[in-house]
């Protein structure tokens, strides 16, 4: 019995170790965040794929309509140190001596809310505003 509990837990493990889930698990939980505005005021759209100007298509994890203007949000469910500056293309995630290179998600959201700008041309007026939500879940 005890080889079957530590099986289903090794599995687990590895399930949720995949960047896959912990990126879909960091996506919900922001969307749960977002349902929690008021439905009156807020137009909250999840996981949306929109052409992009380069011919291939690009996906925004989440957009928020509102009178305030359009927010486009995008979620990285990280741990570890992250090291990067906004101006940086790349930041780098160090987990104890493991350093690994990601490209940066200001950049990427900013490229997404030029995609979206570029859909809604005709609309050159609303104001845009790109996010980074980081979910961090401690050091490892």
């Amino acid at each position: 019995m005890i080889w079957i509990v530590l099986a289903i837990m090794f599995v687990v493990t590895i399930v949720l170790s995949s960047p896959t889930i912990k990126g879909m698990i960091g996506e919900k939980s922001v969307t749960n965040q977002l349902n929690k505005l008021d439905k009156e005021k807020y137009v909250i759209l999840n996981d949306v794929t929109i052409p992009s100007s380069s011919g291939k298509t690009t996906q925004l994890d989440h957009v928020v309509i509102s009178t305030y203007g359009i927010f486009v949000i995008e979620t990285k469910n990280y741990r570890g140190w992250i090291v990067g500056d906004e101006k940086s293309e790349y930041w780098t995630q160090v987990i104890y001596k493991r350093k690994e290179r990601l490209y940066n998600p200001l950049r990427q959201n900013y490229g997404h809310v030029m995609a979206l700008k570029g859909l809604l041309s005709e609309y050159s007026e609303l104001p845009f505003s790109y996010q980074l939500y980081v979910l961090a879940f401690g050091l490892i």
